[in-house]
């Protein structure tokens, strides 16, 4: 480990040397930060309409079963 701190400090004095100092070339630019997941929000939507349709299915099936005629 100390010979890669070593190499480091050398590669930083001869940056140092040759004026470069700690400026970084005009091409060096940091990542662009990445979007946002909309993963989270389209896995809660299809849980809703999944539950939405089964409590609509339900609620059908229900009123099937009360509006059975009655026998005399």
């Amino acid at each position: 480990m100390s010979l890669i701190n070593k190499m480091l400090q050398d590669l930083d004095t001869r940056r140092a040397a040759y004026g470069v100092g700690t400026a970084l070339p005009n091409d060096v630019r940091p990542l662009p930060k990445p979007q946002a997941s909309r993963l989270p929000f389209i896995l809660a939507g299809m849980l809703l309409i999944v539950l939405v349709g089964g409590f609509v299915v339900y609620q059908l099936q229900m009123r099937q079963e009360a509006a059975a005629p009655v026998v005399p």
